[in-house]
Parts: C-alpha cells; structure tokens; sequence
C-alpha cells in the first residue's frame, strides 16, 4: 500500500507559541556545540567524534540510556545514532538536572527509536532536520527503572516553564513522533510514517506502545494538548503549522 498524506493544521499558532513561551526565556546564542558529556548509564553504546562537526553513537542493546551534560546541535553540526537492532532498539538521552537547554539546528538521524528528555527545555530550529524511526522530545522524564521494564511513565518533572518548541522538520519513519512537556508548540513539519503525532502539554504523561501497535497517550493534568493524530490509513500523518 503506498502511503498518503492527511495535514492536519494547529488553530492559532502564534498563540501557541505566546503561550509555550511564557516565564520560558532562551537564545540561540546559548546553544552549545554537539552533544557533551555522555556517560553510558545502562545498556551499550560507543560515542565518537569523526569530525568537528559530525558525532556518532552506536547502541548494541535492544535500550540503551546516556546520560549528557548538554544535548544542542549547531546548524552545521549532525549527530548519527546507529542503532543495531534499528527499530526494534531505543535510546534514551537524558540532559542531567542543571544542564542547558537544548537547541537542534543541525541534523539528528537514526535508524531506531530515539528519545531525547531535556528539563530546561527543548528547541527544534528552522532548518533543522530530525529523523528517526520514533522519536519522543520531553522536558517531562522517567526513571530508569521504568524506561527499562517499559513502563513509559514520564513523571519526573522539568524545570517550571520549560517548553518543547519546534520550527523545523522533524520525521518519524516507522511509528510515532511525539512532543511532550509542560508546554509545546510547532511551527514547523513533523511527520509520522505508520505511525502517530501528538503535541501535548501535560505535567505528566504515559505512552503505552503494546496492544494493537498503535500509540496510547494518557496525560494527566493536562494544560495544552494539540489533537493528537491516530493514524491507520492513511499510513502518513503530517502536522504543519
């Protein structure tokens, strides 16, 4: 079955993003250079730097999480998660309490599921190119011990005000692409191929992947939620501004 594509558009953006960015202040100029700091916590994983502007991670365990001191990405700068098992393999980056905000502006890519948790915040850039089989952006994080017996209870809290901001195209090429934390917006691109976009605000929130294959997302109190897309046919959900 070839894939098709259903816009959905989000009423009001630049409300959105008034309200996303409320007690919330950030600049571009404070975007560090390529992820710093990473410390395998569980599961295995290699990280390497084959140029100045390029990293690499290779994850050889069906979950793997790493921990960083800041997770930005410059305009020329691209980050390669090779994930061995693709995607039947997730990895965890998680910035530690007390770490930057991060700020993708380069180019983010892997085969297998990615998550990236951030408590100070996560901004996606015009221009920025972010795929992944699946891919979930948080400010909101969840233990280890649950990531790990796949209970995705993201219950830890950001830090008050922290937002997820996308301006630029995010890709999930296998399942589903999700933005999540105490306040979000797009104004950018995301497309989910077989899979689902949510944009949801939420103190706390669940994702449940098992069942009938399809996403579940219980959030819990909610402050923001754009309608989330559960798609079977069409194949291809895509969220634009």
């Amino acid at each position: 079955m070839s894939a098709t594509k259903s816009k959905l558009r989000i009423a009001e953006p630049s409300r959105l993003m008034a309200t996303a960015l409320v007690a919330w202040s950030w600049s571009f100029t404070d975007a560090q250079a390529n992820p710093i700091g990473g410390v395998v916590a569980s599961g295995a994983a290699t990280i390497s730097a084959p140029s100045a502007s390029k990293l690499s991670i290779t994850t050889s365990t069906a979950k793997t999480i790493i921990n960083w001191s800041s997770f930005s990405i410059q305009k020329n700068e691209s980050v390669v998660v090779n994930q061995v098992l693709g995607s039947g393999s997730i990895l965890l980056n998680r910035v530690k309490a007390g770490g930057p905000a991060s700020f993708l502006l380069g180019s983010l890519t892997s085969n297998g599921r990615v998550y990236l948790i951030n408590p100070a915040g996560i901004v996606v850039g015009a221009g920025a190119q972010i795929t992944a089989s699946q891919l979930l952006l948080s400010t909101q994080g969840v233990s280890d011990a649950n990531f790990l017996a796949g209970n995705y209870n993201f219950n830890i809290a950001g830090n008050p005000g922290a937002a997820v901001v996308n301006h630029g195209s995010i890709t999930a090429t296998g399942g589903s692409a999700i933005l999540a934390g105490e306040q979000v917006t797009n104004d950018g691109v995301i497309a989910a191929e077989f899979g689902t976009v949510v944009l949801a605000g939420a103190k706390t929130f669940t994702v449940d992947f098992t069942g009938d294959g399809l996403l579940k997302f219980a959030i819990t109190p909610s402050f923001l939620t754009c309608s989330p897309a559960r798609i079977a046919d069409p194949l291809v959900a895509v969220i634009e501004p």
